[in-house]
């Protein structure tokens, strides 16, 4: 059987597909100072969330620099996935996310990725 996004899933052609699988203050700044400098060169920045990384994605950040970068990015464009599975382990609901996050599996964000100029893990 093979995968087929949903229609309205577009998935990347290019840019930099990152996956944040920590949520400690320092691998949240890598990765938003990451994904706010490919979303200002015009390229597309998807981040995927999965793990403790899914702190990026919730509505407290450990900082108020770190909310500064994730509004920016946002603003900038930048598309949030958030792993559903990591979501469902860790207890949370969707509720529990800021705006405009999308839910997603492993294989919508390997096919994202595998189109990405740049795919990087943090």
């Amino acid at each position: 059987m093979s995968y087929r996004p949903r229609a309205g899933h577009a998935l990347m052609g290019g840019g930099l597909a990152l996956v944040v699988a920590h949520g400690d203050p320092a691998t949240l700044r890598v990765a938003l100072s990451l994904a706010l400098a490919a979303a200002s060169v015009g390229d597309e920045a998807l981040v995927f969330a999965n793990q403790s990384g899914l702190a990026l994605l919730t509505h407290e950040l450990p900082s108020p620099d770190l909310l500064e970068l994730r509004t920016l990015a946002t603003e900038a464009g930048v598309r949030w996935v958030a792993c559903a599975d990591s979501l469902a382990a860790m207890g949370l609901s969707r509720d529990a996310l800021i705006r405009d996050v999308e839910l997603a599996g492993a294989v919508r964000f390997y096919l994202a990725a595998r189109a990405a100029k740049v795919s990087l893990y943090l």
